[in-house]
């Protein structure tokens, strides 16, 4: 069942209290046309104008690791959109690429979406935003719109954040394992294995550098660090690195 509000402070908190109250299924859904309190990793706030997708699913009863369920979520909302480019067009579909941990971007990083997954007792609440009318104006980031994107890919008509998300449902009922979301990883990654990248601690700040390896067992980016020990990052936040001109790494 999808839960239908106009106007909503949070699609996460909404959610909550359908939970609390009993009777909430896997896949069931909070769509909002404006959410007034949104927020992102970190307590960030999350812009949600008219138009653009707000909502939280329920999941429950799955079968594979709670790390992974980013991963899980993240790739259907990547397979929901491909599913909306024309069959002619579908070339297209390589510059969908997901920025490990929850971000949904084009090859040329700008930001289409994001995901922020909240374990609670009975489940988990999987947060999905997503610029569908509108992209956003952000200091720290590029963002682009969907519109945007399937118009330059013979998309003709006008999509509804409503339909985004019955996409998403239905890429979600099937659930894939662990390695099947592994290798999907691989092919829209937008960093690949070998990549110069850096990750910042959210927490503390800390920057580090180095270079990607892949996803671990857990769902985690495995990463070489300059010094060539290897670590695991469960969720910092990741960049590419420019290399220098006079560079001779890859």
């Amino acid at each position: 069942m999808i839960h239908v509000h106009e106007k909503v402070e949070s699609t996460q908190d909404v959610m909550k209290n359908l939970i609390g109250r009993g009777g909430v299924s896997h896949l069931d859904a909070v769509i909002a046309g404006i959410q007034t309190g949104g927020r992102g990793r970190m307590d960030r706030q999350w812009l949600s104008p008219p138009g653009n997708l707000s909502a939280s699913i329920f999941l429950r009863d799955f079968r594979m690791p709670l790390t992974w369920v980013p991963l899980w979520v993240g790739h259907a909302l990547r397979e929901a959109i491909q599913s909306f480019i024309p069959t002619e067009s579908r070339s297209a579909t390589g510059s969908l690429k997901l920025k490990w941990p929850n971000d949904l971007v084009l090859s040329t990083g700008e930001k289409l979406g994001g995901i922020l997954c909240e374990k609670v007792e009975a489940g988990v609440i999987a947060g999905v935003g997503l610029n569908v009318d509108s992209s956003p104006v952000l200091s720290d980031r590029k963002s682009a719109s969907l519109k945007t994107f399937l118009l330059g890919h013979g998309m003709n008509r006008p999509i509804r954040a409503l339909e985004v998300l019955e996409s998403i449902l239905l890429k979600l009922n099937q659930e894939p394992d662990t390695e099947a979301l592994r290798e999907s990883f691989k092919l829209s990654s937008l960093f690949m294995a070998g990549d110069r990248i850096q990750w910042r601690d959210l927490r503390s700040g800390t920057v580090n550098a180095g270079r990607m390896i892949g996803i671990g067992v857990h769902g985690e980016l495995r990463v070489n660090n300059e010094d060539g020990s290897m670590q695991s990052l469960f969720s910092e936040e990741i960049e590419g690195v420019r290399q220098d001109p006079g560079s001779d790494q890859e």
